[in-house]
């Protein structure tokens, strides 16, 4: 029989079982996981504070997880993104992935959340779609060089730089023209991972109109994700300039970041970007 429940961080133990054949390949830890130490830091910090987090146990070893939260949407209002999926690939044939995806939906809903999205490889979208979540949309990788970033005036938007952040600030709980929890992520490897970075919030006459968070992902290479304040996405250039601006400081030899395809708008006028499309699937469902 199987049990759905909160997890709890002495549940990391048998998660790193789980990952070894799950995550073999993760985005922001191409290394893989190694140590129980390391899955645990996956699971604290400010960048996990305001996710949810269930857990499928069978025998008395936790066997998968589902990992969510809820953030503002100006066009959707509350929605419900999943963060991660993962099932031991010895049980996988068992339901229990539909059995986590359904209690986080009930605890998402009860939220008064209307819309779940999540970001899928294609080898797994056959399951998604199985419990009634479609694609939507696609995703772009963009890149550019830092010395070829265009100089954008400031029209009169200021830069505040965040430090000593200990916990989520209110103005980055939401997504408009960013992926949805992409900042948070961010965030959190920034805060909770140590790489070297920096936040951002960006005024207009004391109006807040955006916010941005750009790290030093490697030596050679610099991850950011920009969002801007519905009625201010005209600015998005300025906020963009501005931020993308400290990885000329890195010296870096490019910056990336992914983002919805129909954004890319946004983007185009501060650089003449090389543009990937994503294996990955944006996927959502109404509940």
């Amino acid at each position: 029989m199987v049990t759905i429940r909160q997890g709890q961080i002495r549940d990391c133990k048998d998660l790193l079982t789980v990952y070894s054949t799950t995550r073999w390949f993760y985005r922001t830890r191409p290394e893989g996981f190694r140590t129980v130490e390391e899955v645990k830091d996956e699971h604290r910090g400010i960048g996990f504070k305001k996710w949810g987090w269930l857990v499928a146990e069978k025998d008395g070893a936790i066997v998968g997880e589902v990992v969510f939260r809820i953030e503002k949407s100006p066009v959707f209002g509350r929605i419900g993104i999943i963060r991660n999926m993962d099932i031991d690939v010895r049980f996988q044939k068992e339901a229990i992935g539909t059995q986590l995806t359904k209690a986080a939906e009930k605890i998402m809903k009860e939220k008064r959340v209307a819309r779940i999205f999540l970001v899928t490889p294609p080898e797994v979208y056959n399951f998604w779609m199985k419990v009634e979540y479609f694609s939507r949309g696609s995703l772009d990788y963009i890149q550019a060089n830092p010395e070829k970033i265009k100089t954008v005036p400031p029209r009169g938007v200021k830069r505040v730089e965040l430090k000593n952040v200990n916990k989520l600030p209110k103005s980055m709980d939401f997504s408009n023209i960013a992926l949805p929890g992409l900042l948070v992520e961010t965030l959190g490897r920034i805060v909770d991972n140590g790489h070297l970075g920096k936040l951002f919030e960006f005024y207009k006459k004391d109006v807040l109109i955006g916010v941005s968070a750009i790290l030093k992902a490697s030596p050679k290479e610099a991850e950011f994700v920009i969002d801007v304040i519905p009625s201010y996405e005209d600015y998005a250039d300025v906020i963009l300039g501005n931020t993308l601006a400290v990885a000329s400081q890195w010296k870096v030899k490019k910056v990336r970041c992914m983002i919805p395809t129909d954004q890319l708008d946004h983007y185009k006028p501060v650089a003449r970007w090389s543009i990937e499309r994503a294996k990955d699937i944006p996927v959502t469902r109404i509940v």
